[in-house]
């Protein structure tokens, strides 16, 4: 088994996906060092759905119980018209015969990140280090050495592989030279959170819904503490413009009974634009994007982030077996599907949720009609037919 000896794996970036990663390979006992340029943990609002296939990997490592009892489950999904007549309805409870979870878990990423962080640091050969970017990286021989700039200048560190968690604009990835072209989508997303409990909105409201209108659509999604609301901004609406009450108010009102709705308990608005990337290829040498750095496409069904963590655990679970002795063709068989997965699948899967709200919500209604297509439905959304097998907690591929 690897021990402390050895050169350790280099992460950039301390996010859930490097996290992640740095948890895995500590808990098989392999070395591992962090580098994340912040000074401490981001607590932005960010990700916040978990798909039954990544709690089963929180699971494996130890941290699910304490996520699930933290957030939101959900077991309902709704799609409602204008009048916020049920179209359709989904039972997640449906994938009860092949996943320990389902549902799937509203909770924000920073939480997740601060709990991995606190079981790191119990962990011997784990260490984090805080203001420190990587800002280039290069395999050399049978080593990676890493450029990290510090404070207090920079300075050369040496590991045995890196992982590249360190974001949509990797450092790491543009010193090695690999292509990221990014496409926007053509709306952004406006968030607005609210205290307000939507059911008094919209009677019998599931914790995680889609509201339709001939013009297009808004999502709701509960939060342990708040509701989210998420609206679509077109391209010809300044950020300013968006960011006006009186905006905010007639997107609102094509939605809801503006006189339904509480201003006072809006707790923030905020816009931000989405994109869509793939990158040329996920390995070099001895370097490996995951996450962010590998893959990027809009927050419509939540699955970048969770497609990342599945990144990490594929890929970095490849590496343990390795450095056990398994043949290293499984490291590179692992890396090349977690790439094709992100091409083929992820972001298909999501571009076809946003291209068209009429015809995607005439595919859901078919499907909720059915029982069989609805339970496809369920776990193509949940991403079940695109995450790696998770071996359950008792086997865990870091014991």
């Amino acid at each position: 088994m690897p021990t402390a000896g050895h050169d350790p794996v280099l992460v950039a970036g301390a996010g859930p996906v490097g996290l992640v990663t740095a948890l895995l390979l500590a808990r098989a006992g392999i070395p591992v060092r962090v580098f994340e340029k912040r000074g401490a943990l981001s607590r932005a609002s960010r990700a916040s759905t978990f798909h039954p296939p990544t709690l089963a990997i929180l699971d494996e490592l130890g941290v699910a119980d304490t996520a699930v009892s933290a957030g939101r489950v959900v077991r309902e999904i709704q799609y409602r018209d204008a009048a916020h007549k049920v179209l359709a309805r989904f039972d997640m409870s449906d994938l009860a015969a092949e996943t320990p979870f389902p549902f799937r878990l509203h909770y924000e990423q920073a939480e997740l990140t601060r709990r991995i962080l606190a079981v790191l640091r119990q962990l011997p050969g784990a260490e984090v280090t805080f203001g420190a970017e990587v800002v280039g990286a290069e395999t050399a021989g049978s080593q990676v050495a890493a450029d990290i700039r510090f404070a207090s200048g920079r300075e050369k560190v040496i590991g045995s592989w890196l992982f590249a968690a360190d974001g949509a604009h990797s450092a790491v990835r543009n010193s090695i030279g690999i292509q990221f072209e990014e496409r926007p989508y053509e709306t952004r997303v406006l968030r607005v959170m609210t205290r307000q409990d939507m059911d008094s909105v919209v009677p019998g409201i599931a914790p995680l819904s889609y509201i339709f209108t001939e013009e297009g659509s808004c999502s709701l999604l509960r939060m342990p503490d708040c509701w989210r609301i998420i609206l679509r901004v077109p391209a010809e609406i300044t950020e300013r413009q968006a960011l006006e009450a009186d905006w905010r108010r007639e997107q609102l009102g094509r939605f809801f009974s503006l006189s339904d709705l509480r201003e006072s308990d809006f707790i923030s608005t905020d816009i931000f634009a989405v994109s869509r990337a793939l990158a040329a290829e996920n390995r070099a040498g001895r370097i490996f994007l995951v996450g962010d750095a590998a893959h990027l496409t809009n927050t419509r069904g939540g699955m970048n982030m969770n497609c990342g963590i599945h990144d990490a655990y594929a890929i970095a679970g490849a590496l343990i077996d390795t450095l056990r002795g398994g043949p290293a063709s499984m490291l590179e068989q692992r890396a090349r599907e977690r790439h094709e997965i992100a091409r083929n699948e992820l972001i298909p899967r999501t571009d076809h949720r946003v291209a068209n709200a009429s015809d995607w919500l005439r595919d859901v209604r078919d499907c909720a009609g059915d029982p069989g297509k609805s339970r496809e439905f369920l776990r193509s959304a949940s991403m079940l037919d695109m995450a790696p097998p998770v071996k359950p907690r008792g086997e865990s591929i870091a014991g």
